[in-house]
């Protein structure tokens, strides 16, 4: 999904600047902004600043945070850059460095005891970023010591450390440290900006459009102990989109039904008001991320579609045929991708589109700041998408790591593994799998169990291919 497409590296920004060049700039600094120093210094491109200054007039914000967001420079770049500047003190950085208020947050203790760092604090909500995720009981723990909502983002642990050590130290510096003390902070900034960035990219994930109303009386009416067949597809009918959709999907090969289904009482009735409802639920998030303008919707629905045929089939072969909501959770689990590209589209066009997994999830860490496992979970809470769903967008690269819907991740971190199949005979895709053994044990799927739900699925995706007439 992410372009591969790089611009080609020409700007000259590891070159050195010249004596006479940076005095120059030094005497213009307190008149021109970082963008322009860093343009002026070959940097970035003068174009690349132009489009940066035309997003942050739309957007707001700092230009600094803006050409982080566009893969423009890295933070240990500006850092390099600010470092061939003679002259500069802790105050002419300082607004990158995270706030002595956020910080005092929380103590010494707590940060190093639960290895957590303050990175942002709106309203009564304070966000942590963390190595880990503590369970219920220490998240209760710190709710308390915080006398606040705790909102959890995993983030590098090499950041967390760093900021920890960074703004609570086990012991102060000494005197003799003082007069590296600008030196020091600058090289310490890394940490701080990259979860700056984290912080500001969840605030705009929170400001993406809230989902309709037809889901709330489509849930409502399941739930109700008087609702009907025919009750839940009035209301559904009154959403010609997501009515459409909902026959679409009963019609696919991906799905499964032999028989051509053109009623939508006819399709609720075979698929159940639960399956229904989760079907609604992620073919309405799926038709607002249609009007996303940075998202290939036609690929995205296809691949989706193919994961959700995928868990059906891994759920099947692990004797959870009706675990519920399996096949929402396969078309909703790459959403923290689509999430990426509205936001952030200038950055992930830098990423290389090869790349999977955990290899992923760290280049989208060190470009953007926020795995898209943690930007789709973020917005699945901010939508109030229920654990099923949720967890598996989280945890389906790394499913032991999961501590709610386990069986839903592991399925949906197998159907994953299983879309990146390249052609369509089994015997040549097995090594989809290498990576998945303690996954496959947990679920109880044996070798030749594993071999024959992989044939299954590429018979599934070839049949949808013909029947789409298209390629992913």
């Amino acid at each position: 999904m992410y372009s591969s497409n790089r611009p080609p590296n020409d700007k000259g920004k590891n070159k050195a600047v010249s004596d006479t060049h940076r005095a120059a700039l030094l005497r213009d600094a307190a008149k021109r902004r970082i963008g322009q120093l860093l343009c002026a210094a070959g940097r970035i491109s003068q174009k690349e600043l132009d489009q940066a200054l035309a997003i942050q007039k739309k957007r707001g914000g700092e230009v600094i945070d803006v050409l982080f967001s566009m893969g423009c420079i890295q933070p240990i770049e500006l850092l390099d850059f600010l470092l061939t500047l003679p002259g500069l003190g802790a105050a002419d950085f300082s607004h990158l460095d995270l706030s002595h208020e956020l910080i005092g947050l929380i103590s010494a203790e707590t940060a190093r005891n639960y290895q957590i760092i303050p990175i942002d604090h709106y309203g009564h909500t304070v966000v942590l970023g963390c190595v880990s995720l503590p369970d219920a009981q220490e998240r209760e723990e710190l709710e308390k010591l915080l006398d606040a909502h705790v909102q959890l983002l995993r983030c590098t642990p090499d950041d967390v450390e760093t900021a920890i050590n960074r703004y609570y130290p086990e012991e102060p510096p000494s005197a003799g440290e003082d007069e590296a003390a600008p030196l020091r902070t600058l090289q310490g900034l890394e940490a701080p900006i990259r979860l700056s960035r984290v912080a500001r990219l969840v605030r705009r994930l929170t400001s993406l459009p809230a989902l309709p109303e037809t889901l709330n009386q489509v849930r409502a009416a399941i739930e109700s102990p008087e609702s009907s067949v025919r009750s839940v597809a009035d209301i559904i009918a009154l959403d010609p989109p997501i009515a459409a959709k909902i026959l679409s999907v009963a019609n696919s090969a991906l799905y499964g039904f032999t028989q051509p289904i053109h009623d939508l009482v006819h399709a609720i009735s075979l698929m159940g008001l639960r399956e229904t409802y989760g079907i609604v639920l992620s073919t309405t998030v799926i038709d607002l991320m249609s009007k996303w303008k940075n998202l290939e919707y036609r690929t995205f629905w296809l691949e989706s579609m193919c994961c959700a045929a995928a868990a059906r089939i891994v759920a099947k072969a692990s004797g959870q045929r009706g675990l519920p909501g399996i096949f929402a959770a396969g078309l909703l689990h790459d959403l923290g991708r689509a999430a990426l590209l509205e936001t952030v589209p200038e950055a992930c066009a830098k990423l290389d589109s090869g790349l999977t997994g955990r290899a992923l999830l760290d280049a989208e860490e060190r470009l953007i700041g926020l795995s898209h496992t943690e930007a789709g979970y973020e917005l699945a809470r901010q939508w109030g998408l229920p654990p099923e769903i949720a967890a598996p967008i989280r945890f389906h690269h790394e499913p032991m790591r999961a501590t709610e819907a386990k069986e839903h991740v592991a399925i949906i971190s197998l159907a994953d593994a299983m879309v990146t199949a390249l052609t369509d005979n089994y015997t040549e895709n097995l090594h989809v799998f290498d990576e998945h053994q303690q996954t496959l044990a947990f679920l109880g799927i044996d070798p030749e169990v594993t071999e024959a739900m992989l044939a299954e699925y590429l018979a599934k995706r070839q049949a949808a291919f013909e029947e789409n007439n298209e390629e992913i």
